[in-house]
């Protein structure tokens, strides 16, 4: 199989719809306030220097949406390296009209995730905003 492309960036990301991909970013165990707590608890999005809320990991709507605790407390708040198809937003639900794709996020269906080696996280420059507001520190464990 072909190696996939590398984002590191969500304006790269965005231009593969419906392609396999890697990308690179912060693992953030990101419900959102959204809706009821025990729907959104262990969804998990990718940050992205340009988008703190990338994508989703899996459709919010299947079981594997919800992350296991034990990778939640692993990966959070760290670099990682997921490679999976990208969708610029879920397909709506089993059962839900078509219209409801419209209101679904960005998602990955994930093949494999896994921590990021010092040499894979991107130079973009000065430390991005996002890094302040989800509370990271400059070095990572």
């Amino acid at each position: 199989m072909n190696e996939p492309p590398i984002c590191v960036t969500f304006t790269e990301l965005d231009k593969h719809h419906l392609h396999r991909v890697k990308i690179i970013g912060i693992y953030v165990n990101d419900w959102m306030g959204l809706g009821p707590v025990e729907f959104y608890a262990r969804h998990v999005r990718i940050a992205m220097p340009d988008c703190r809320r990338g994508p989703m990991l899996n459709f919010p709507w299947k079981p594997e949406a919800k992350r296991d605790p034990d990778e939640i407390a692993r990966l959070g708040g760290k670099h990682v390296v997921v490679v999976g198809t990208y969708y610029d937003g879920a397909p709506p639900a089993p059962g839900q009209p078509a219209y409801a794709a419209n209101f679904t996020p960005p998602c990955m269906v994930v093949e494999s995730i896994r921590l990021a080696g010092p040499a894979e996280i991107p130079d973009l420059g000065e430390v991005p905003p996002y890094r302040e507001s989800f509370g990271l520190d400059d070095e990572e464990e």
